[in-house]
């Protein structure tokens, strides 16, 4: 993918592409029942991006416009992440990651406004505590709820616009 990158890349000055995505980490702390890496565990190869690979194909994220740090694992599991964020920032990207809010604490709430992250995804997949508590296993409703709020009340008090918030929600046939 790297020389991919370089050779395609290495010459283009002004952003190329609105969005990549970059898989931090392949690790989760949820075992929703539609996930790949829940349905096959045993097979699943669990791993965090280092931050000397992030470092490596930096250089070919500056050619676009936002730079998604998610995939199939938990963000808020890379213990880099933050880093990986201030990085991306300091070189000029937007820039965001979807985490299950499992890991989304005071402590994190204020790293995330102070590095001027541009969006905080939160993954649903449920309207209620019963539904989504079903499908996304490990997770808690009303405790990523409360969590928001108290992101929303966080922002308002330090007047911070950043980061946005973007609800993904999965609507699964039942």
């Amino acid at each position: 993918m790297r020389q991919w990158l370089k050779r395609h890349f290495q010459k283009i000055t002004s952003p190329h592409l609105d969005w990549v995505q970059v898989e931090v980490t392949t690790y989760c702390n949820a075992h929703c029942i539609y996930c790949p890496h829940s349905r096959g565990e045993d097979h699943w190869a669990a791993r965090h991006m280092p931050l000397g690979l992030f470092k490596e194909l930096l250089p070919s994220l500056g050619n676009t416009g936002l730079v998604f740090l998610q995939g199939w694992g938990e963000p808020l599991l890379n213990k880099d992440l933050f880093e990986m964020i201030r990085l991306t920032k300091d070189q000029g990207n937007r820039v965001g990651f979807t985490t299950n809010g499992m890991l989304l604490n005071e402590e994190v709430m204020q790293r995330v406004i102070d590095l001027d992250l541009d969006i905080l995804g939160l993954s649903f997949a449920g309207a209620t505590s019963l539904t989504h508590n079903r499908i996304r296993r490990g997770t808690d409703f009303e405790r990523i709820i409360s969590q928001l709020d108290r992101l929303h009340n966080i922002k308002k008090e330090r007047k911070k616009a950043h980061p946005s918030v973007h609800l993904a929600y999965l609507m699964l046939k039942s």
